[in-house]
């Protein structure tokens, strides 16, 4: 289901060369070629106005959505209006809101669950969802879905990682946790505050972090990967029963500190080689009654369910398998998680979305490159260099990992695999034929696959 969106600023830039420059002359023929492309796919449920929307008042804001609201309903009046509104930027604080939504069928709450009930006092016929949500606290968000009825879901932010934004969804360790206050923790604008200001203070205090280039705050990586949230978004979905973490070693003397929007330092890995002995972070996310830790056969512990559908063990690290389970109140196991420690690689795994490619430029396959063991396992802790060769009607278009440090491997032809894993891109020419992508690193044997072009 999509929110189809407009832009995310009308009169006032957020950046000096934003859409806020072009909004009031160009406002109506681009909302209308939006209107006129989609509004025929289903998928599509709600029209979006604008995102946390920069405004000198709430009248401003008021004003403005009419107009918008009004020309959106001359092309469609099929599917409801809506918006995401924060704390931070409105004008006067959260007290002032109304008319950042009186124009709006359905109310996007940017960061704001805990306004749910209190605002339903206010307004009993508003319907409201997560318009955005951080991902540490999805077991809150969707439980006010499953709570309240005028609570009507939950939109993530966000679902993959991508380029810029950098690390607004990272963790570092730290001898001493900050205080600071996160923009979407305040509550709104001391009125009559000119809103450029608040973001040109932002710019100025942006720190570089590179090499650090990505995001990091998807449910998925930026090459297609479920990350530790998305499993954990699974099971309180119910898409999964059990699905389980470690977390890797944190410094002597360090605390790890994670953004609003980041997760802890946690991967889907039992191969920590170093740490034999030393105890290791384990969480088990599962709604099931009890959860049964085994290693290597032998029972560690085994708990009652934690909460937020969280349950946290400490093992000493040992080499074999890791086994979580799901059980019910009698002790019956309703489902299980291993996670069992690899050998050195051994050969690389070429998987493609598609083994036939049309003889149009406008066609892509997508192929994930893996380094297996000898006995197929993902080698998640043991990266290698590769090089990649094409021969035929097609050319590489694009390749990475999904490494938050990994600028350096984007669309080179030697890169490196990061947990296991890459991604290369083929875009085929308009000739008909073979694609053969080739796949190399020292010791391991080529991988070959044959792309046909029809």
């Amino acid at each position: 289901m999509v929110i189809d969106e407009f832009v995310d600023m009308w009169q006032h830039y957020k950046n000096p060369n934003d859409y806020s420059r072009h909004f009031n002359a160009h406002w109506q023929e681009d909302l209308e070629s939006m209107l006129l492309r989609d509004r025929n796919h289903p998928s599509i449920v709600m029209w979006s106005i604008g995102n946390e929307i920069p405004a000198a008042s709430g009248q401003e804001i008021q004003e403005t959505a009419a107009h918008l609201v009004e020309y959106v309903h001359k092309f469609d009046t099929s599917r409801p209006i809506t918006q995401g509104v924060p704390s931070f930027l409105v004008q006067g604080g959260w007290a002032k809101s109304e008319p950042y939504f009186s124009n709006l069928d359905i109310c996007g709450y940017n960061y704001l669950s805990h306004k749910y009930e209190s605002d339903h006092q206010a307004y009993p016929e508003r319907i409201m969802y997560a318009s955005e949500s951080y991902p540490r606290d999805s077991y809150q968000y969707w439980k006010a879905v499953e709570n309240y009825p005028w609570v009507i879901g939950d939109f993530v932010w966000t679902a993959m990682d991508y380029i810029g934004e950098v690390a607004v969804g990272h963790s570092e360790y730290v001898t001493e946790l900050s205080k600071r206050l996160g923009l979407q923790d305040r509550d709104g604008l001391p009125e009559g505050t000119v809103p450029e200001q608040l973001f040109d203070l932002m710019n100025s205090m942006m720190p570089n972090k590179w090499p650090l280039y990505q995001s990091g705050c998807g449910d998925i990586d930026i090459i297609g990967h479920k990350k530790p949230q998305g499993m954990y978004r699974d099971v309180i979905w119910g898409m999964s029963p059990i699905e389980m973490v470690v977390h890797e070693p944190i410094p002597d003397g360090k605390l790890e500190e994670i953004t609003a929007w980041g997760w802890p330092r946690e991967f889907e890995s039992w191969t920590w080689r170093g740490q034999e002995g030393k105890p290791m972070q384990v969480r088990v996310f599962s709604a099931a009654p009890r959860i049964r830790l085994l290693l290597n056969g032998n029972v560690i512990d085994e708990k009652p369910q934690g909460e937020a559908l969280i349950t946290m063990f400490e093992v000493p690290y040992a080499e074999g398998a890791l086994v979580a389970q799901a059980l019910d109140d009698s002790g019956t196991v309703l489902a299980q998680k291993e996670l069992r420690t690899h050998g050195i690689p051994a050969k690389i795994e070429v998987l493609a979305s598609t083994n036939a490619l049309k003889a149009d430029r406008n066609d892509l396959a997508f192929l994930d490159i893996r380094l297996l063991d000898q006995d197929g396992n993902l080698t998640v802790a043991d990266d290698r260099l590769f090089e990649i060769s094409i021969e035929g009607p097609g050319q590489l278009a694009a390749t990475g990992n999904a490494n938050p440090l990994g600028m350096a491997d984007v669309n080179q032809e030697a890169l490196h695999t990061y947990q296991g894993q890459a991604q290369a891109i083929i875009r085929p020419y308009t000739e008909h034929g073979t694609v053969t992508v080739t796949v190399k690193s020292e010791n391991l044997p080529a991988a070959i696959l044959n792309l046909e072009v029809r």
